[in-house]
Parts: structure tokens; C-alpha cells; sequence
């Protein structure tokens, strides 16, 4: 079983569209909160600290805009370009590693990393471990040229999980 899972090329080929471009773009937008938030909340207390012990006004306004940017950053959504530039158009594995292409960026990860796989209607989306998070890995079922959805499911076999419809 092992050696066939590592033969099966499965390909998802073409940019996502629809449910599944909507769930990319809201995930992306989620994970850029999060971790502007966690810098966020990391870096306050030093702030504080600092703005404290130089008594100044300028370190004040400083931090601020600081604070200020990061919120706008995360919160302002990016245009058309920009957003076509980031979602996935290939996601292909070889049965030892996954590969998320797009215009921008290529990133991969081993396939062994997948900690689940949420299967919806229209697309899987790979989940991965806090270290290795990445909301890149949606794959829309009907963009797969490569493989079949079956063999993409025995790859992910005692990971799948199937979500419900809103």
C-alpha cells in the first residue's frame, strides 16, 4: 500500500473559483489576524515598558502608528491583482510531499504533516500543525487533473473529515 501511495501523482490544476476561492481568501485573512494580533500582544509590553521609562511623547505617537499599521494591514482586503496573484492555481503531490503554486509564492509541505483534511462540497482543504500552518492547500475537486478524488482520499486515509453544509 505504502509503494502505490508514494507512485500516485494527483494534480489539482487551474485557479480556484467560487466556495473555494471564498474559503482561501477568508482563511488568508483569518491567519494574517491572528498573527498580527499575536505581534501585537507580544510587543505592548514592551511598548509600554519603553514608553514609560523615556517619558516621551514622540515613543507614545510612535508605538501608535505602529499599532495602527499592523490593524490596517490586517484588516484592509487586498485588490483584485494582488488577490489573483495570491490564490493557489496548482496543488500537486507525488505521494511524499505536497506543492501549493501560485503566481507569487510555491510553497510545499510532506504529506505526512497533514493533520486532517476537511472535505466540503466543492474543495478539500488541508489542515497542518502550528508550526507548519498554512491556509494555501485548497483544492478544488473540480480542478483535479491528475488522479482521482479517491486516490487523493487514500493518500489522506484516517485524516479525512467530512464537513457540513451551511
Amino acid at each position: 500500500m505504502e509503494d502505490e501511495r508514494i507512485k500516485c501523482m494527483i494534480e489539482f490544476s487551474g485557479y480556484i473559483t467560487g466556495k473555494a476561492e471564498k474559503h482561501f481568501i477568508k482563511k488568508a485573512r483569518e491567519l494574517g489576524q491572528n498573527i498580527i494580533s499575536v505581534v501585537m500582544l507580544l510587543l505592548f509590553p514592551a511598548a509600554c515598558y519603553f514608553t514609560i521609562k523615556a517619558e516621551d511623547s514622540l515613543y507614545i505617537k510612535l508605538f501608535l502608528f505602529l499599532f495602527i499599521g499592523l490593524i490596517l494591514i490586517a484588516y484592509i482586503p487586498k485588490g483584485k491583482k494582488e488577490q489573483r496573484a495570491l490564490t493557489p492555481k496548482r496543488i500537486f503531490t507525488d505521494g511524499e510531499s505536497i506543492v501549493c503554486v501560485a503566481d507569487k509564492y510555491t510553497e510545499s509541505r510532506f504529506v505526512e504533516d497533514v493533520k486532517k483534511v476537511k472535505v466540503y462540497d466543492e474543495f478539500y482543504e488541508l489542515v497542518f500543525p502550528i508550526g507548519k500552518v498554512s491556509e494555501k492547500f485548497i483544492c478544488q475537486k473540480s480542478l483535479l487533473s491528475k488522479g482521482t478524488l479517491e486516490e487523493f482520499e487514500v493518500l489522506f486515509d484516517g485524516k479525512i473529515i467530512r464537513m457540513k453544509n451551511k
